[in-house]
């Protein structure tokens, strides 16, 4: 198999996750709607691996909360921030000889297996391609090159990472695709959204 999909994951832990809208709704209702997240996450997982992707798991936090993820190759997160962290994961993936790559975290509950198998397509023919999220980041990037400067030197969760790989991409005079813009649920408001907008029961 040609293609990868990297997937990366905290633990589903008590006050370290979705800490966001555990200040107004409390640490036990930010798990619950991490687990819910973490569950699409994995079914997407099951979907896009039934469809010749590999899939890698990168967790942060206690592995043994994530035991049914081990069914895929799985490895802890390496590197002091966010960007250090996904390259060495990309190095990791891209060394095993795979040739498109894409990365998702947890917290798109919109995201489809349409949108990755999309994203695997497209970069045949651009250096990047991302999902953008309505808060200014990305939910889903996927390269075919191994490539340090996309990750480096960034500022991380805040309103124009998008717009500042953006940037660092027309500077390197590379080509980059934008897929749908999709919501991350990293608020109260994020998850209401959601709620109103889908009809799956167990949201």
């Amino acid at each position: 198999m040609k293609n990868a999909l990297i997937v990366f994951l905290k633990s589903p832990e008590k006050g370290k996750v979705k800490t966001r809208i555990a200040k107004t709704e409390g640490e036990e209702r930010a798990l619950e709607i991490y687990r819910l997240l973490l569950d699409k996450t994995y079914r997407l997982a099951e979907t896009i691996a039934s469809k010749q992707v590999s899939v890698f798991v990168f967790y942060a936090g206690n592995p043994s909360e994530l035991e049914r993820w081990m069914k895929f190759s799985f490895y802890s997160q390496e590197g002091k921030d966010l960007g250090e962290r996904m390259l060495n994961a990309f190095k990791t993936v891209f060394e095993q000889g795979y040739q498109n790559i894409g990365i998702i975290g947890s917290d798109c509950y919109s995201l489809t297996d349409k949108h990755l198998q999309l994203g695997f397509e497209i970069v045949e023919k651009y250096d990047f391609v991302f999902g953008p999220a309505l808060d200014g980041g990305y939910y889903a990037l996927f390269m075919k090159t191994r490539t340090n400067f996309i990750f480096e030197n960034m500022t991380w969760s805040h309103p124009n990472v998008l717009a500042d790989s953006i940037r660092k991409i027309e500077s390197m005079e590379q080509t980059y695709y934008l897929l749908e813009k999709l919501r991350d649920v990293d608020t109260v408001d994020d998850w209401i959204t959601l709620k109103a907008n889908t009809n799956e029961e167990s949201v």
